[in-house]
């Protein structure tokens, strides 16, 4: 410890090794490289000064200590910010990597296209062309992780019946990422939108507020009120849906205009409008996936055929 003395003498351990200059304390305080080394050096000798010198010693030994410890604060300070971000940008990645739907052989399968149809697999897209094309375009938006590539068999079935579908690829397989993305398309022909639960209601979303020919909903409604709308409106769902479940589905006609078009397929259930296989939280089909996918078909084609 250090002490002073009513003699103006400044000392530490007792040991006096000679007289001290000024620029000798100045430069122990810019020298150091640690508080520690730069209070061992003047606890080391007796320094003869007045007490102005020694309060001004004191103080800048006691901003030195400010300066360090506001330094260490910051620096935890920023250390457990960064903690905080990393763990919630990881963390952010872990949710949208887990549970997600890839497709089954049957969707594969539906890939390859047919005699009647072109599948063009790009990167933004999707594309199934048939060889004599009417005059609108189907754009389908995915269900929530779930790849575009689970809906190959769907996509087939109507461009079999003469309309180009086009299927976007989203953001770790997510529509609310980009639910604008139909813009690239919907001002050069005339268009049908349609989607599968979350694509459905991002799909219903963008129908608002956008001049659409037709939309289709597959187990899905809108996340906002869109009964104004004048735009023709089918809603398919399964009476097993263990996700948009039946409840919600007629809770959510408020949320649609009164001529919307419903069917229920009686022992479908939410992931066999796809071709995904099982989904956590659905449940169980009563029928099987090829059944729901025709029953599916024909309630969209007779829907699509009735459009202008």
């Amino acid at each position: 410890m250090m002490l002073l003395f009513g003699d103006g003498t400044l000392t530490g351990n007792r040991q006096k090794i000679g007289s001290c200059s000024l620029s000798k304390i100045q430069r122990c305080f810019d020298d150091s490289t640690s508080i520690l080394k730069c209070t061992n050096k003047i606890r080391s000798f007796e320094i003869p000064v007045n007490f102005y010198l020694k309060a001004k010693y004191i103080i800048l030994l006691g901003i030195q200590v400010y300066i360090v410890t506001r330094k260490k604060i910051l620096i935890g300070v920023g250390i457990i910010i960064l903690t905080l971000i990393t763990g919630t940008v990881v963390g952010g990645f872990i949710y949208l990597s887990i549970d997600q739907y890839g497709p089954d052989q049957q969707a594969k399968d539906a890939l390859k296209g047919n005699p009647k149809v072109r599948v063009i697999n790009k990167q933004e897209t999707i594309l199934f062309i048939p060889m004599v094309a009417n005059n609108h375009t189907f754009i389908f938006y995915p269900g929530g992780k779930v790849a575009p590539e689970a809906y190959a068999p769907l996509a087939l079935g109507i461009a079999d019946a003469g309309y180009k579908v086009i299927i976007p690829r989203f953001f770790y397989n997510l529509a609310v990422f980009n639910p604008n993305v139909a813009d690239k398309w919907v001002n050069s022909s005339r268009f049908i939108l349609g989607g599968h639960s979350l694509g459905g209601a991002m799909a219903a979303d963008y129908t608002g507020t956008h001049n659409i020919s037709g939309l289709i909903l597959l187990a899905a409604y809108p996340s906002k009120n869109i009964s104004r709308i004048i735009t023709p409106v089918l809603s398919i769902y399964g009476s097993n849906d263990g996700i948009a479940t039946p409840e919600k589905i007629n809770r959510s006609r408020i949320m649609l205009p009164d001529t919307t078009v419903y069917r229920e397929i009686l022992g479908g259930n939410h992931a066999q409008f796809g071709s995904y296989g099982a989904q956590k939280g659905d449940g169980r089909g009563d029928i099987s996936p090829q059944q729901q996918l025709n029953e599916t078909l024909t309630f969209m084609l007779r829907f699509m055929s009735s459009i202008p």
